[in-house]
């Protein structure tokens, strides 16, 4: 079963994370489209919480 034979939206989540495996260098595959849209959510949760940690990190040097 190839690629193009999947829905739009699995199409979709499929080449989605993808790019985001290939910004993070993760190797595991999903075996469903509800695993990729958990991965996808997982990573830009993970950014999200990365990027506010770095900016609080920021404003306690600037304190000083």
């Amino acid at each position: 079963m190839g690629f193009w034979s999947y829905d739009l939206f699995d199409r979709y989540w499929y080449c989605f994370y993808t790019s985001l495996n290939f910004l993070c260098c993760n190797d595991i595959l999903p075996q469903g489209s509800l695993m990729v849209a958990f991965g996808v959510i997982a990573n830009v949760a993970g950014a999200l919480v990365m990027s506010n940690l770095v900016g609080e990190l920021a404003v306690l040097v600037g304190d000083l």
